[in-house]
């Protein structure tokens, strides 16, 4: 009779693993989104950049409007990451991650990008 018991239990535990699995497989991944680029970009480039990214005179030179940039996305991680030193943009390699750097980059894009 003890055995059957142990054997009941063990199954019903089984079972029970299994719907545990089963439902945590069907929620659905949230996702929380971190800002569009907007705070990295006002933390790390408005200095330069202006927080409307129009640029101008700054300290470390004359900062590119990058409201009119005719860069792609791609081209713009390409600067942000390893910089344009003989125009004044510092890289930002192993500051700003790269999936922040891609934030930004899309931020400038579709946020900053003067309408025509």
């Amino acid at each position: 009779m003890k055995s059957k018991n142990i054997i009941g239990f063990f199954v019903v535990g089984l079972a029970l693993v299994f719907s545990f699995n089963a439902i945590a497989e069907e929620r659905k991944k949230i996702v929380v989104p971190r800002g569009g680029g907007a705070k990295t970009f006002l933390k790390q480039c408005a200095t330069c950049h202006k927080g409307d990214g129009r640029g101008g005179h700054t300290e470390g030179g004359n900062a590119k409007d990058l409201r009119v940039t005719k860069l792609t996305e791609e081209e713009l991680i390409h600067v942000i990451t390893y910089g344009r030193l003989k125009l004044g943009m510092p890289p930002f390699d192993g500051i700003i991650q790269p999936d922040r750097i891609k934030d930004i980059a899309i931020y400038i894009k579709t946020k900053l990008k003067l309408k025509n």
